[in-house]
C-alpha cells in the first residue's frame, strides 16, 4: 500500500493465471477485493515530509494552557469570530462511519447574515475520512469562503484592517497547523490558504475553544458538522483523500477478520478429523 501511487504497472498488466508466478501484489489486491477494501487503492492524503516555515497567521498557544483561567473560552474581540468543528459517528461492529464538518461565522455573539441567510455551512465527507481531517477541512473551507468576501469583493465581510479569530476545539488540528513539519496534503493546503487569507486582513489568529461547554458558536458549529455527517448523498467534491492512518487501521481490521476465519476453518477441520477417527 505504501507504493500504490508509484507502481510502474497496474493490476491488469500484472495479472497472470500461473499460480507460481503470482506475486505479493496480486495476493494483496485479491485480499483487498475479498474484504471490500477497494477504496484503499485510491490516492492517499500523504505527501513527502517537508517544512513550511513562513506563517502569516498566528496560533494562540496560551488558549490551550491549563494554567490560564480564560483558556478555551471565546474573547469576542475580533471583527469576525469563526467556529469550526468536525463530527464522526462510528459503528464498531460493522466497521463503518459517517463524517462531517461545519463552520459558522459570527460578529461577537450575533450571527453574520449575508444575502438574507446566516453564514453557516455544513459538509458531508467520505465515510472513511477521520475526525481530524474533518476538523482541518472545516478550517480550509472557511478560508476558501472568506477569500471571496474580502475588501473589494461585491459582498465584503471585512476590511483590510479587520481581525479574524478562528475557534477550533481540536488541539491536534491546531498543533498540526502550527507545526513546521507537513506530511498531509490537506494540512499543507490549509496552511497555504490561511497564509493567503491572513495577507488580506490585519490579523488572523487560531484559538482553541473547549468543546461542549455551552459556547454558542461552538455549539452551532457542532450541530452543523453533525448535520453534514448525517446528510444523505455523495460527499463534498473537495473531500480529503483517505488518510494513511485509515489505511493502516482498515488493513489491521481485515487481517484480524481473516485470521478469525482461518482459525474457525482450522478448528472445524480438526473437529471433523476427530469425529472420523472416533468412528473407525
Amino acid at each position: 500500500m505504501r507504493t500504490v501511487q508509484v507502481v510502474p504497472f497496474d493490476g491488469e498488466e500484472m495479472h497472470t493465471n500461473v499460480t507460481a508466478r503470482r506475486g505479493h501484489r496480486s495476493w494483496i489486491e485479491e485480499f483487498i477485493q475479498d474484504f471490500d477494501l477497494d477504496y484503499l487503492q485510491e490516492p492517499l492524503d500523504t505527501v513527502a515530509l517537508h517544512r513550511k516555515w513562513d506563517k502569516v497567521f498566528q496560533v494562540d498557544m496560551s488558549s490551550m494552557s491549563s494554567s490560564k483561567a480564560s483558556a478555551g473560552t471565546p474573547r469576542f474581540l475580533a471583527d469576525i469570530d469563526v467556529y469550526t468543528d468536525g463530527s464522526q459517528e462510528k459503528d464498531l461492529e460493522l466497521n463503518t462511519a459517517k463524517t462531517g464538518a461545519g463552520f459558522v461565522i459570527m460578529r461577537g455573539e450575533k450571527m453574520l447574515i449575508s444575502e438574507r441567510r446566516w453564514a453557516a455551512f455544513d459538509y458531508k465527507l467520505k465515510d472513511k475520512n477521520t475526525v481530524f481531517q474533518a476538523e482541518i477541512f472545516a478550517i480550509k473551507k472557511f478560508c476558501i469562503m472568506m477569500l471571496s468576501h474580502l475588501e473589494g469583493s461585491q459582498d465584503s465581510w471585512i476590511t483590510k484592517n479587520g481581525t479574524i479569530d478562528i475557534y477550533c476545539d481540536s488541539q491536534s488540528a491546531i498543533l498540526a497547523l502550527n507545526s513546521i513539519f507537513v506530511c498531509s496534503g490537506l494540512v499543507g493546503e490549509t496552511i497555504d490558504l490561511l497564509n493567503e487569507l491572513a495577507q488580506g486582513v490585519r490579523s488572523l489568529t487560531i484559538r482553541w475553544i473547549r468543546g461542549h461547554k455551552g459556547h454558542i458558536g461552538n455549539e452551532r458549529a457542532d450541530r452543523l458538522a453533525r448535520r453534514g455527517r448525517d446528510r444523505e448523498g455523495p460527499p463534498d467534491p473537495d473531500a480529503p483523500r483517505i488518510a494513511k492512518a485509515t489505511v493502516k487501521s482498515e488493513l489491521e481490521y481485515a487481517v484480524r477478520k481473516l485470521w478469525s476465519c482461518l482459525l474457525y476453518t482450522s478448528d472445524a477441520a480438526d473437529e471433523e478429523d476427530s469425529v472420523d477417527l472416533g468412528g473407525r
